[in-house]
């Protein structure tokens, strides 16, 4: 069997990426008051800031445009901050569960969290020039709906290239242009399995807002968490590697450990009767 570091990434497969969230269950699971503490927190500083801002703003002007606009400058730093610390937490949460406390929630390091608002902003750019539009949807025809849709799916597609960017941020401290690249380079290749991952924590985080909001609290754990196990795993770090042979094979291995495990018994049960067959008539006659 080749070395944990040396398995090799199989191509796309639905039941590797079930896995991973299934992975990510189970560590959110064995940490639940820790993990649901600090999404909850999160959540709930998140939807305060949210409301006030939107308070503010509806007080200040009156067009929806604007007012858009406006909330997002608002919200943008707050989302910036407690994100990071989200990220600093499950990190901590899942390569050393020891040390992770809700503390790190709060980020002290100025640097990262400048460059994380500054990426944030990219983002934030990409959304309204190729996704916005789209809520406008039917009121275009022809070839503009056309470039709307494949504005959206070039959103999608930037996404997955450039979803490892935060944790570059937050975990190596990068700047935001050389985390940007280093997400690029990250994802090189394995683009497909990135998106079909990121599609399936979009449709869980909506399931959990759907259970009357309070799923979201357990939904948000458990795709931050495979966020940070994909992250590990690509970059081949050696306790990710163990990761990675658990999720990529476990399935195989349980099978292969079952028919092992079969085998041994089968073969104690044989020595056993052999050991309690009576001695043979030939056998112990005495020899001439």
């Amino acid at each position: 069997m080749p070395a944990p570091t040396d398995l090799e990434l199989p191509r796309i497969s639905f039941r590797i990426v079930r896995n991973y969230f299934l992975y990510a269950h189970e560590i959110v699971r064995q940490s639940w008051a820790r993990a649901l503490t600090a999404t909850a927190l999160f959540s709930a500083i998140l939807t305060a800031i949210h409301l006030a801002a939107i308070q503010l703003v509806l007080s200040l002007v009156h067009v929806r445009e604007e007012q858009n606009v406006l909330l997002s400058v608002f919200t943008l730093p707050f989302t910036t901050y407690f994100l990071a610390g989200l990220l600093q937490f499950f990190i901590a949460l899942i390569r050393d569960p020891a040390t992770a406390r809700l503390r790190l929630l709060f980020l002290t390091d100025l640097r990262r969290y400048w460059h994380m608002l500054l990426f944030l902003m990219y983002y934030y750019f990409l959304y309204v020039l190729l996704v916005k539009v789209v809520v406008d949807f039917y009121e275009y025809t022809g070839l503009i709906q056309i470039r709307m849709i494949a504005g959206l799916g070039l959103f999608l597609w930037l996404v997955a290239r450039l979803i490892f960017a935060p944790l570059y941020i937050i975990d190596e401290g990068l700047d935001a242009r050389a985390a940007i690249k280093s997400s690029y380079l990250l994802t090189t290749r394995r683009t497909r399995r990135t998106l079909l991952v990121c599609i399936t924590g979009l449709i869980i985080l909506w399931l959990g807002v759907f259970a009357l909001g309070v799923g979201v609290v357990y939904t948000l754990a458990v795709v931050v968490t495979v966020s940070v196990l994909l992250f590990d795993n690509y970059r081949n770090d050696p306790d990710a590697a163990r990761r990675l042979q658990l999720i990529e094979f476990g399935v195989h291995g349980r099978k292969s450990a079952k028919k092992n495990s079969a085998a041994r018994t089968v073969k104690k049960k044989r020595v056993v009767k052999k050991k309690t067959e009576p001695p043979s008539s030939s056998a112990a006659a005495p020899s001439a």
